[in-house]
């Protein structure tokens, strides 16, 4: 999910309260839903310079290497393979040789390439971007209205219907996540799980890229992009984001950047999941 354009009028900071954290990611995901269709249209533009900026930091020691250049010898033995099965009339799915030589060859392909997770993806904006990169891309997003849109649009990505409030990736599978404007949209009892899910889900040496409007710590409803619905949106200081993205286990990359988005002020910053010793 996306940034909405802010109202000043908020409702206090919420506190350990589940039913009102459950509301707001509710009724956040049924704004998104409700403008999909136009959501293209209104942001045309990739952010480009976050994408580079992300991929900057990504790993590339001599282990990150080591994997992605074993992997891409894999690839020819494993084509082969499949190609030898199929022509045998293997077709079943459900064949067991068939789907474990796909399976190996789809690892290896992603493993051979960077991996990313676009973690509030929207109507998949960013994708083009990162396939222009040859990184290999996920898209999650809550609102299926806006995973229609991106499907229809980008039919050769991947994109999968996750809240950020309760991420359900595969461990250790990423070298980078993407939270391009959509880290305000958790509500701050719930802030600290995701953290942790995405530091979980990426690989040591992985980052995290988060831009998120810089506020002094309120959040609340927003009448956002509907006039029908409205979102729930965190405007959280520097000192905060980083004390939670430290608790989560992070290490600060770069300094903060200030930018101006929409007629509000976003903070920009990448982290790191440290290498784990003997790695």
């Amino acid at each position: 999910i996306r940034a909405a354009s802010v109202t000043t009028s908020m409702e206090p900071i919420i506190d350990n309260e589940d039913d009102k954290t459950q509301e707001a990611v509710e009724q956040t995901k049924h704004e998104y839903d409700s403008v999909a269709a136009q959501y293209s249209k209104m942001n045309r533009h990739a952010s480009a310079e976050h994408v580079e900026l992300l991929l900057a930091a990504m790993p590339r020691g001599v282990a990150e290497q080591r994997r992605r250049t074993d992997a891409e010898a894999r690839i020819p033995e494993l084509q082969k393979r499949v190609e030898f099965l199929e022509d045998a009339g293997v077709q079943d799915e459900g064949d067991e040789d068939l789907a474990e030589a796909r399976t190996a060859l789809a690892t290896a392909r992603r493993d051979s390439r960077r991996r990313v997770v676009d973690l509030g993806c929207g109507a998949g904006r960013d994708f083009p971007a990162f396939q222009e990169r040859n990184i290999d891309y996920l898209g999650v997003d809550a609102s299926e209205g806006m995973l229609t849109v991106a499907r229809e649009r980008f039919p050769e990505a991947a994109f999968e219907a996750q809240d950020l409030c309760a991420l359900e990736l595969p461990e250790r599978s990423f070298d980078g996540a993407f939270a391009n404007a959509s880290l305000q949209h958790v509500p701050t009892p719930a802030l600290p799980n995701a953290l942790t899910s995405i530091y979980a889900c990426l690989r040591p040496g992985g980052v995290l890229l988060i831009s998120a409007p810089l506020g002094r710590d309120a959040e609340g409803w927003s009448q956002a992009r509907s006039k029908e619905t409205r979102a729930w949106v965190a405007w959280r200081s520097r000192e905060t984001l980083e004390r939670y993205c430290g608790a989560a286990g992070f290490e600060s990359v770069t300094v903060p950047t200030v930018q101006s988005y929409e007629g509000s002020s976003f903070q920009v910053f990448v982290w790191r999941r440290p290498v784990d010793p003997g790695e």
